[in-house]
């Protein structure tokens, strides 16, 4: 049978068949093309992470691993992962940073950082790349993921991102997934993400230490670099300080002198931990005691405590010693070598010298004959002695005579 156009029905059937078997594989062809490598080493077939929440304590989203090698590779050429841009696409867009840190944060606590990035354009950004320098890193910050730092996304940010901390560097990156995975998403037009990431402090610290991070920016193929605001945090810390008050200014041979040492928190957290007060027991007395008890090596006398000390709180202890005799009168006794350390405190504190002044006996005797010449078979001589003895601001006067 034909067609009403002369050509047999059975060859326009087959036509139409193998045209529909041409668009079933063309579509699976294309599709297949989708799905493979369309450069060496890089894959589109990987899964979008979901993004991180704040508290999950994950230290970041584990990245392909031809990503991994990128970004090891760049950390040992002393660059970034993506390095600088070039050249932007025509009728771009712009972004927006800006950081926020707590003004005070505890030594040994975790400090967190949050960046904000927006597209302040009309356009897509396309592989955004955002790069922090961790900052005191090895001096007064530490991070070491899980426990000490984090880094992630918050929930809730637009696009889809990953982050990354190359092994042994000093820095931290955040990207959008076309970034690293082509024809996946950027950040779009007025989309704005919130980026994280944690650091520890040491302990101990300086009390009142600034940490300023400052050295971060944000890229994209079709953006210029920006970069953020300054932020300064200051880590609170104890901090020790020492004074000593002596009963007497001045004193005489055998007599008693008390000491009272005083060591006290001025910082600005509480200090805990073992700590000791020390003092040398000073020239020209003896020791006779101490309270509380105090453990003596020679002449050191050492007190050990290990109560946690608030902030403005203190610890007194004292001591007893008895001056020496005989002693040259106005001899100063001098105590300077007393100090406090320890607990989490980065450095002791050592006192002002104070002193006592010796007021001690000091004798004086004149003599004077009442005769000059004497003459052979004469009178003897009268000879006058006068002593003189003072002690204590006191004169004793004897006058004696003889022939």
């Amino acid at each position: 049978m034909k067609s009403e156009i002369g050509v047999p029905r059975c060859t326009t059937r087959s036509r139409w068949f193998r045209l529909g078997c041409s668009l079933v594989l063309a579509l699976t062809l294309a599709l297949v093309l989708l799905l493979i490598p369309i450069a060496a080493g890089t894959s589109i077939a990987i899964p979008i992470p979901a993004l991180h929440e704040r508290d999950s304590q994950v230290a970041s989203y584990v990245l392909p691993s031809q990503i991994t090698a990128t970004a090891e590779q760049a950390t040992a050429q002393g660059t970034t992962l993506f390095g600088p841009r070039v050249a932007y696409a025509q009728g771009g867009t712009t972004l927006q940073l800006h950081k926020s840190a707590p003004a005070t944060v505890d030594q040994g606590g975790l400090l967190l950082y949050t960046l904000r990035i927006t597209n302040t354009g009309t356009t897509t950004a396309t592989a955004v790349v955002v790069t922090d320098t961790i900052p005191s890193l090895g001096t007064w910050t530490i991070y070491a993921p899980p426990g000490d730092g984090n880094a992630g996304v918050s929930v809730g940010s637009d696009g889809d991102w990953y982050v990354i901390h190359p092994s042994g560097s000093d820095f931290i990156q955040w990207g959008t997934a076309d970034a690293f995975i082509p024809l996946a998403s950027g950040l779009p037009p007025g989309g704005t993400a919130e980026l994280y990431f944690e650091v520890r402090v040491v302990e101990p610290v300086p009390d009142q230490t600034v940490i300023t991070n400052s050295d971060y920016a944000a890229e994209a193929e079709n953006a210029p670099r920006t970069t953020g605001n300054t932020v300064v945090t200051r880590v609170n810390a104890p901090h020790w300080a020492i004074g000593k008050y002596v009963s007497a200014s001045t004193i005489q041979p055998g007599e008693y002198l008390t000491y009272t040492i005083t060591a006290s928190n001025d910082g600005h957290l509480e200090a805990s931990g073992l700590y000791t007060i020390t003092d040398l027991i000073p020239q020209y007395t003896d020791y006779i005691s101490s309270t509380p008890p105090a453990t003596r090596v020679g002449n050191l006398l050492t007190w050990a405590f290990s109560e946690t000390l608030a902030v403005g709180a203190s610890r007194e202890v004292m001591y007893v010693v008895q001056v020496i005799e005989p002693l040259i009168d106005g001899l100063s006794i001098v105590n300077a070598t007393y100090s406090v350390t320890g607990s989490n405190v980065y450095t002791g504190a050592v006192g002002d010298p104070v002193t006592t002044d010796v007021q001690a006996p000091v004798l004086n005797i004149v003599k004077t004959d009442y005769t000059d010449p004497i003459w052979p078979g004469g009178d003897i001589d009268l000879y006058a002695g006068l002593f003189k003895h003072r002690r204590g601001g006191r004169c004793v006067c004897r006058d004696l005579r003889h022939h």
